[in-house]
């Protein structure tokens, strides 16, 4: 006949289980939203690195490309390069002679000097390209050295093709040769400690 003692407790405690279980629901819902989304930021990044990989390797094809495109049209050279992307991103470099593999070491000095010139330009270009940047300025340091008199002539006619992409075309040589070959000159003597600049037209 008494009453029960534990009543308005019960009543509390199933009040507080109802917003537990309320507030139990809202953490399971905020998980599924934060796992969705886990999942689609790992979409992402597998899709930013096969992105990155296609992009790498079409950069690198345009490279190989505009490197036996020149060593070709501008060399008559028999020399082929072929590059790869491989793991960590390096790149795997192939070079022929002749259908011959062999190693940068093999080469001559002429020979190297001519490759490294045709890779350097096609790298600038695609980086200049990449970076959406248009200098109108090219430098070349003694872009033929250790190249024979033959092939330094020959080398003028792409300092030409380059005149058609840039403004300006700067070629430090010593080649009087080649250096004759050039519209306008600038003559760079030493006196004492000092330079001397001299401009010369022809």
């Amino acid at each position: 006949t008494r009453a029960n003692p534990f009543h308005s407790t019960i009543t509390e405690y199933n009040t507080k289980l109802i917003d537990l279980e309320t507030k139990a629901t809202s953490f399971k819902t905020l998980l599924a939203a934060l796992v969705s989304r886990l999942n689609d930021l790992d979409t992402l990044s597998h899709t930013n690195t096969q992105l990155r990989g296609e992009l790498l390797k079409r950069a690198v094809y345009r490279i190989k490309e505009g490197t036996n495109e020149r060593l070709v049209k501008f060399f008559d050279s028999e020399l082929r390069v072929d590059f790869e992307v491989g793991e960590s991103d390096t790149l795997e470099t192939t070079i022929q002679k002749s259908g011959n593999t062999l190693n940068f070491k093999q080469l001559s000095k002429g020979q190297r000097q001519l490759l490294k010139l045709c890779f350097s330009l096609s790298a600038m270009e695609a980086a200049a390209d990449k970076a959406g940047q248009d200098f109108g300025l090219i430098i070349l340091d003694e872009p033929s050295d250790g190249v024979d008199s033959e092939l330094k002539l020959k080398s003028y006619a792409l300092f030409e093709d380059l005149a058609l992409k840039y403004e300006s075309v700067l070629v430090v040589e010593h080649s009087s040769e080649l250096k004759s070959m050039f519209s306008n000159s600038i003559k760079v003597e030493m006196e004492g400690d000092e330079s001397r600049i001299e401009w010369q037209p022809f």
